[in-house]
């Protein structure tokens, strides 16, 4: 999970998919692939997140080795939805 830091600002990745089942390795596979060798982008998280709400074993396991964060759909459009509160609220 990524936690805010107050007054800090994170650069992050994230590779966003319509899937209506189990999100497999492939989609951790896709980011990794595409973020390897970018010398010229910093970025402090790799996030793939799905509209499905799990991933396959495989997928949790290259997640981890690459150290991609695996976020589930339901979790997705909740962060959305407390964003959009908070920034209602400032």
């Amino acid at each position: 999970m990524l936690l805010p830091v107050p007054g800090a600002f994170h650069r992050v990745v994230i590779q966003v998919e319509p899937h209506s089942d189990l999100t497999a390795g492939f989609a951790v596979e896709q980011l990794v692939q595409a973020m390897e060798g970018r010398e010229d982008v910093r970025f402090d998280r790799c996030i793939v997140a799905p509209t499905a709400d799990d991933f396959t074993e495989t997928a949790k396991e290259l997640a981890a080795q690459d150290g991609v964060v695996l976020v589930a759909g339901r979790d997705l459009a909740r962060w959305l939805l407390e964003a959009g509160l908070a920034a209602e609220r400032a």
